[in-house]
């Protein structure tokens, strides 16, 4: 007890001597649990924003294997193999599945020098039956087949270029954005959308895409 006690007055003794290097750690602690405690919060919010993204009777088909919209890949003709599953439900316009490419552009932020990776998602017509969350809020839809965009109201918001009229270059192709959107908050607002046949030209691949999604008939009925 007494050489505790003793070893504590001596620290005691020192701490003034020792200011320097414990204001250093103390900041140095307080920094570091400052970040974890932001890291940890945008994380939070990141996962509440995908999870409000997902419905409970849409179901999202990747590559066997793939854990992500940019590691997989599929083969677009395939699609038409699935589509009258049973559970995939049917609208006037036939099954409600389809395929779209997710990719990541380069664009840059307002004010920034550098630039920023932009998700592009290349979607067919029935996507918007399956995501009837979206809505034009400025302009119009692309037109099928055409090098035209449209821009989700975050990304409207992040990067440069991207007000309706404006042109930006993907790959070697110059796209318009003809309009933005809004899907109700979620992560999809941070997006540019594009018609799959049209970006399949701009990226070169011709019948691939990424995913393939489909609307079905109750949350209880899976592929």
């Amino acid at each position: 007890m007494k050489q505790i006690l003793a070893i504590l007055g001596m620290n005691l003794r020192t701490i003034l001597a020792r200011s320097g290097s414990s204001i250093v750690i103390i900041i140095g602690i307080a920094g570091s649990v400052a970040v974890m405690v932001s890291l940890l919060a945008m994380a939070e919010g990141l996962s509440k924003t995908i999870a409000n993204t997902g419905e409970e009777d849409r179901v999202l088909i990747f590559r066997d294997g793939a854990n992500s919209e940019l590691s997989s890949g599929i083969y677009v003709p395939n699609v038409a193999i699935i589509e009258n599953t049973p559970g995939i439900k049917q609208s006037e316009d036939g099954p409600m599945i389809s395929a779209e490419l997710f990719t990541i552009i380069d664009l840059k932020k307002k004010g920034a020098e550098d630039t920023s990776n932009l998700p592009l998602r290349a979607v067919q017509p029935m996507s918007f039956k399956i995501r009837p969350e979206l809505r034009i809020i400025e302009g119009q839809n692309f037109t099928p087949g055409t090098a035209q965009i449209i821009v989700g109201k975050g990304a409207n918001d992040q990067y440069e270029g991207l007000n309706i009229g404006d042109q930006i270059k993907v790959r070697d192709t110059l796209v318009t954005v003809v309009g933005i959107f809004s899907t109700g908050g979620d992560v999809h607002e941070s997006e540019i959308w594009a018609d799959l046949s049209g970006a399949q030209g701009f990226f070169r691949r011709e019948n691939s895409a990424s995913i393939a999604i489909a609307q079905m008939e109750s949350s209880s009925r899976y592929l």
